[in-house]
């Protein structure tokens, strides 16, 4: 079986006061040994030459097909007579899936022949639909750290530097926050960032001296502002931000790095283990890891393309997830293919650029029926100072609500402002209206969803309405 998590991790697990003479074992070891063979593989291969990497990955995408196809009953019932073709040839064969269709015969796409034993069951946030039910091989704990760590390297990060923790954690009866030695951090709880609390959480930050703030940028996108609405309060000092999880907004990076004064690490990825992509060095394009899985995009006109200059949504192919295989699976996201290998740092992965979120959660609708990214917008820029949250809410075409928790600053002169730069952005296509609330509800995992539509949500509907409006 293989060794999903070490005994000193389950231990913790089970009786969390134990946890405290863990960081007296070093980080590698009470990973695992999976943790530490896929550290040294990364190592080794992140700047092999373009041609020794592609036929690495060739290898990598042909044991994963072979198993599925002949093991796993969707692909082997459809696409078992490709066997012993070239991997990219049986690739480029299999019809790209969806969530929706795994959701409605998840046993079609389980193995088997793999024992009870050897997985664990996960799901997806489920921020824009039901959440997806996952099987994930317990070695892909180990093999997760290890990509997550090898990329994290690249800003600085060693195993064993603290991190101020904010995702998906709400431990109740109030408490704001629990130390997880055996990861190095504090875990903080961004459900309960009230403006009544944040002096507690600065406070904490400051005394446990982390080197990394990590978690959801709408979470560390709330501190920030409270520490620029206040400005006797001293940020603490960081080597860096470590951000995933959500989309990342213009004006949240200049925001966050203006107030840290550090460098902001964004990456992708997501449950279901198919595509794990994060900037370099000296580039905030994402690199997307070759060893992971394979990353396509399908086109308007259903084409699924690797090459430079491909843009549609996000399809992939993953490697490492023996139980559940997912291939050429369609995220849902969205982003362009701009080259197979970045310059500056010298690793030939993958570049994608504009990577945005699940449609639903990025465009608005206009009156004209014109669809308006919530990228144009800049959510964080100085008219949003003030509010500890906020949402926007759509139930019909061309008029929107701004659901805000207003913060003890935030006065009718700041509504004012906030509303009148909305609508500068929008014209006349939009009506905006401003709504004071107590409180907005997150995301089970503690995400901020920005944008709640209640609209139809279909590409076809959209492009109806664009159609119709041009006319």
């Amino acid at each position: 079986m293989p060794d999903p998590i070490s005994l000193v991790g389950r231990l913790y697990e089970r009786l969390p006061a134990a946890g405290y003479p863990v960081r007296l074992v070093p980080f590698p070891y009470r990973i695992g040994g999976t943790y530490r063979r896929f550290c040294q593989l990364l190592r080794m291969t992140e700047k092999w030459a373009p041609e020794k990497l592609a036929a690495y990955q060739d290898e990598l995408l042909a044991t994963a097909l072979d198993r599925a196809l002949l093991q796993v009953p969707h692909y082997a019932r459809r696409y078992g007579r490709l066997r012993g073709k070239t991997a990219r040839s049986i690739l480029k064969e299999i019809e790209p899936v969806e969530k929706a269709t795994i959701q409605a015969q998840p046993d079609d796409f389980i193995d088997p022949t793999v024992s009870s034993a050897e997985w664990y069951e996960a799901s997806t946030g489920g921020t824009s639909g039901v959440p997806l039910r996952i099987l994930l091989d317990r070695r892909g704990f180990q093999i997760e750290w290890a990509f997550m760590v090898s990329q994290w390297s690249r800003v600085g990060f060693k195993p064993g530097m603290r991190r101020a923790t904010f995702r998906g954690k709400n431990f109740g009866r109030g408490q704001l926050w629990r130390s997880n030695p055996v990861y190095d951090e504090i875990l903080f709880s961004p459900f309960a960032m009230s403006e009544a609390n944040l002096p507690s959480y600065i406070e904490k930050i400051r005394s446990y001296g982390p080197d990394f703030l990590y978690g959801y940028p709408s979470a560390l996108t709330i501190l920030a502002r409270f520490i620029q609405g206040n400005p006797g309060m001293r940020p603490p000092f960081l080597r860096g931000l470590l951000c995933g999880s959500e989309n990342l907004y213009p004006g949240q990076r200049e925001l966050l790095e203006s107030t840290f004064k550090a460098r902001l690490f964004s990456w992708y990825g997501m449950s279901e283990k198919v595509i794990l992509a994060g900037e370099c060095e000296h580039s905030s394009s994402y690199h997307a890891f070759p060893q992971y899985g394979v990353t396509e995009i399908q086109g308007p006109s259903g084409n699924v393309s690797d090459s430079p200059g491909a843009t549609g949504e996000l399809v992939g192919t993953g490697f490492w997830n023996s139980v559940m295989p997912f291939i050429r699976y369609k995220t849902g996201d969205s982003g362009t293919m701009a080259g197979s290998a970045c310059a500056k740092c010298g690793r030939s992965y993958p570049i994608i650029e504009d990577v945005r979120g699940r449609w639903q959660q990025e465009m608005l609708i206009g009156r004209s029926g014109a669809s308006i990214s919530l990228t144009a917008l800049n959510m964080h820029g100085p008219e949003f100072l003030g509010l500890e949250r906020f949402q926007l809410h759509q139930r019909e075409r061309g008029r929107v609500i701004v659901r805000v928790v207003p913060g003890v600053s935030f006065d009718e002169a700041r509504a004012a402002r906030l509303l009148e730069a909305l609508r500068r952005k929008t014209a006349q296509d939009v009506d905006w209206v401003l709504e004071r609330t107590s409180s907005i509800a997150l995301s089970p995992r503690g995400k901020s969803v920005f944008l709640v539509q209640e609209l139809g949500n279909s590409f076809d509907e959209v492009e109806a309405a664009q159609v119709g409006a041009k006319r």
